[in-house]
């Protein structure tokens, strides 16, 4: 092969993997959403229903992590950074999102909050209950959600003390507490308060 085309093949061959290189990055090259773009949007779409309070979240779950706290008000938007945190962790809820869901969703976008706190697995137990429906509220679910975790109050709380070894008898070893006859004796003990409508905020629980 004569020099001359042996060496326009090698400009070929050395041209083409950075054309390759090039268009590559043209195909993959992504543009960062700006979340002052969705702005309008959300503002258009902002309303107190099952169906904008979840496009609302969808779009803002594009933004986790890049939207700070600091700058949330030069937004301008109807609700607060708080309720931005909020509406991410509804749009990131799986069973909410979930179209076979749907029907059984109320429209309040802080009972969808309190809906978001609950696992797969208790969204699954509640809805077998009968507690998630269309006419649900906040304070239900809350108080359903709190029942089945064993506390009705956040400030009751307790402690397990292990009994002391007798001086009388040196050898005698000391026992290990029954926990989980405790925890089961203790949830029995709350639901069963939580039943007659007690409240213990604070106080000693009745002897």
């Amino acid at each position: 092969m004569p020099k001359a085309l042996l060496k326009q093949a090698a400009q070929h061959s050395a041209r083409q993997p950075q054309r390759e290189i090039v268009s590559k990055s043209k195909v993959t090259r992504r543009v960062t959403p700006d979340f002052r773009d969705c702005v309008g949007e959300i503002r258009r779409l902002w309303g107190d229903t099952l169906d904008r309070n979840l496009e609302v979240a969808q779009i803002i779950t594009q933004f986790q992590g890049t939207v700070s706290k600091a700058k949330f008000d030069d937004y301008g938007l109807p609700f607060g950074y708080s309720w931005f945190r909020r509406l991410l962790k509804i749009g990131r809820h799986g069973p909410i999102n979930d179209e076979t869901n749907r029907g059984s969703l109320p429209d309040a976008r802080r009972t969808l909050h309190q809906i978001s706190l609950l696992s797969d697995k208790q969204f699954k137990a509640a809805k077998a209950e009968g507690f998630i429906h269309r006419d649900v509220t906040a304070t239900e679910v809350e108080q359903w959600r709190k029942r089945k975790a064993g506390r009705p109050d956040q400030i009751f709380k307790y402690t397990i003390t292990e009994r002391r070894p007798s001086f009388t008898d040196p050898g005698e070893k000391t026992p290990e507490p029954d926990e989980d006859r405790f925890n089961e004796l203790t949830a029995a003990y709350r639901e069963a308060l939580w039943k007659i409508g007690y409240r213990f905020k604070g106080q000693k629980l009745p002897s």
